[in-house]
């Protein structure tokens, strides 16, 4: 008989044939399950984000908080980004807008933005070079920013070439530098430390930005009245000193 009607070849031929059959239904699946993947959405608060923490992943809001030199909350915006690289213009803009409104209620000329400092969650060249306050954005954590300047500390400016982040990186390595970004911790971990654990605000309890924005903004409120309160601060202070 012809080999290809050999009982051995018919039956290696129907295995042939089976083992395609799953592979392009395997395909199939795995492809509809990329797809699928694509339009995940919470269907609890669909505005809401996955976000990568360090105690794991969590549903939310990414909320970018600044603070004044004396930790007052000048800025608390609730986003949806996944992270922090796109923050950096929009919160210096709202850090001006509050200083400039801050000015014009109070009548003094001295609340004006210095140097704003921000962690390696900013560290990007749009972010050091476009136009704003002056600042100091490091591209490591902070003890590795301690670490450079203690090993191989920086005088002068920086070489004419160097990139933006070599020109940061340089100053960051100086006395002045190291010394004004290693405040940026004090300043920013207690007042958040006053939002979470004195405010109770971690975990938001109503869905949707706009819902989360009110909830941080009226925390951030409460958190600057107690904190005028406990100084002893009057208004007549405020408008003179």
């Amino acid at each position: 008989m012809p080999p290809e009607d050999h009982s051995r070849v018919r039956r290696a031929r129907a295995a042939y044939e089976a083992a395609l059959s799953r592979a392009e239904q395997a395909a199939a699946t795995a492809k509809s399950q990329t797809q699928t993947d694509k339009f995940v959405a919470n269907t609890t608060d669909p505005q809401s984000r996955l976000l990568k923490t360090r105690n794991g992943w969590v549903q939310g809001y990414n909320c970018q908080t600044a603070v004044s030199d004396d930790e007052f909350l000048v800025s608390a915006r609730a986003t949806q980004d996944t992270n922090d690289l796109d923050q950096f213009v929009p919160t210096a803009d709202d850090v001006l807008a509050t200083a400039g409104k801050l000015a014009r209620r109070t009548g003094r000329g001295d609340l004006t933005v210095g140097v704003m400092i921000g962690d390696a969650g900013y560290d990007s060249t749009a972010n050091l070079e476009t136009a704003g306050p002056d600042r100091l954005i490091a591209d490591a954590k902070g003890r590795t920013v301690n670490t450079r300047a203690a090993t191989d500390p920086a005088t002068g400016d920086p070489p004419k070439n160097a990139t933006a982040r070599e020109k940061m990186n340089h100053r960051l390595r100086t006395a002045e530098g190291v010394t004004l970004y290693r405040r940026r911790g004090a300043m920013i971990e207690a007042p958040n430390a006053w939002l979470k654990d004195r405010r109770g605000l971690t975990r938001f309890a109503r869905r949707g930005l706009t819902a989360a924005q009110a909830e941080l903004s009226l925390a951030a409120a409460v958190t600057n009245l107690l904190k005028l309160w406990t100084k002893g601060i009057t208004t007549a202070q405020i408008r003179t000193t």
